[in-house]
């Protein structure tokens, strides 16, 4: 689409300045015509330069309108291809804002879900280690008081170094470990203790006559299956 020029209409004082010097121009166009041929054709060049500055003058005046009222110094007119380029663009420019906006929104809420998710497992990991230390602290006070005790034991009565003896069956490798191993630098030392607590010679030479008749057998099991499992970790631990 061809773009269509601003055209802006003459003031007072410039209309009556064009009046003036076509006037002007008649006068000397006469003049020339009254010396002959010659005086024309100088006619001729006077007008063609009268009008170039009449079109100078008023292109001046023009640009100095623009600046009164503020207008800039390119062209005065813009393409619609153009203002819809622009229009297009800025468009774009706020869609990509918007779109950088939600992805900046997606990712904080998956960053703070993940410390949520941190969180919790830290708390439930807090939990557990409590939960063992104090089972350790209970199976090492109740040893204390095995030895120190004189009654009759019975299979109930024996700290056996696992969390639950009830529940895990014979004592394992996996279960012994996961009682005695810590993140303390002491595994292998209490390792060596609960062998020297479990052996089969020490733990019948020492405790097994006040053990009662009737839980004997299953004592004598799972002592040795104690012994076997601390064996095992024991060779397995640097």
């Amino acid at each position: 689409m061809p773009a269509t020029r601003l055209h802006l209409k003459r003031t007072a004082a410039e209309q009556a300045e064009r009046e003036l010097r076509k006037a002007r121009k008649a006068r000397a166009a006469r003049a020339c015509a009254a010396r002959g041929e010659d005086g024309a054709e100088e006619a001729r060049f006077r007008e063609k330069t009268a009008e170039a500055a009449m079109e100078d003058e008023y292109a001046h005046g023009v640009h100095a309108r623009f600046e009164a009222y503020g207008a800039p110094e390119t062209d005065p007119w813009m393409m619609e291809e153009e203002y819809a380029e622009r229009k297009n663009a800025r468009a774009h420019e706020e869609e990509e804002r918007r779109r950088a906006a939600r992805e900046a929104a997606e990712a904080e809420a998956r960053r703070m879900l993940r410390a949520k998710d941190e969180a919790r497992a830290l708390r439930r990991r807090e939990r557990r280690q409590r939960r063992a230390a104090a089972a350790r602290a209970s199976y090492e006070a109740r040893w204390r008081a095995l030895v120190q005790g004189e009654g009759p034991v019975r299979f109930a009565d024996v700290p056996w170094p696992v969390f639950d003896a009830d529940a895990d069956g014979e004592p394992t490798p996996e279960s012994v470990g996961a009682f005695l191993r810590a993140d303390d630098g002491r595994a292998r030392d209490r390792l060596r203790q609960a062998l020297l607590r479990f052996h089969p010679d020490k733990f019948d030479g020492r405790l097994m006559p006040r053990v009662v008749p009737d839980d004997r057998d299953a004592v004598r099991q799972a002592v040795a299956a104690v012994a076997r499992a601390l064996a095992v970790l024991i060779a397995s631990t640097v």
